[in-house]
C-alpha cells in the first residue's frame, strides 16, 4: 500500500490534488467534494431546464456539459481513449460519454452535445 499526499486544496477544502507513491512510481488526481459535484451537476439540471433544445449546434463554441473533475478522472481511468495522443479519438470518446444516456446529467443542454470529432 502507497502513501498519499495532499498538494494542494481549493475552494475552501471543497477541492484537492492527491499524490499517491507507490512502489510502481506516482499517481496524480484531483478531488472534489460531493457537495461540489452535486452542485455543479445540479446546476447543470437548471441550465437543462432554461435551455431545452433550443442550442445553435452549429454555433462555435456553444456549452453542452460541465463535468465534476472526479467524473472526469474516473473515465480518463476507464476509458483509454480519453488518454490517447491522437486528438481525434480523445474527441470522439468525450462527445460519446457527453451524449451517453447514463450521464445526462453532465450536459447542460437537452441538443446534442459536440460536433463531429476531428472538425473545427
Amino acid at each position: 500500500m502507497g502513501r498519499r499526499f495532499i498538494t494542494d486544496v481549493y475552494d475552501h477544502g471543497d477541492q484537492y490534488d492527491v499524490v499517491e507513491v507507490d512502489e510502481d512510481g506516482f499517481t496524480a488526481s484531483s478531488v472534489q467534494s460531493t457537495r461540489q459535484e452535486n452542485a455543479i451537476l445540479d446546476r447543470n439540471a437548471e441550465l437543462r431546464a432554461e435551455r431545452g433544445h433550443s442550442v445553435d449546434r452549429h454555433k462555435f463554441g456553444h456549452h453542452v456539459a460541465s463535468i465534476p473533475i472526479e467524473l472526469y478522472e474516473r473515465w480518463k481511468r476507464d476509458h483509454p481513449a480519453l488518454r490517447s495522443p491522437d486528438r481525434k479519438e480523445r474527441e470522439t470518446k468525450l462527445i460519446a460519454l457527453i451524449n451517453d444516456p447514463d450521464f445526462k446529467r453532465v450536459r447542460t443542454s437537452e441538443a446534442s452535445g459536440g460536433r463531429k470529432p476531428g472538425t473545427r
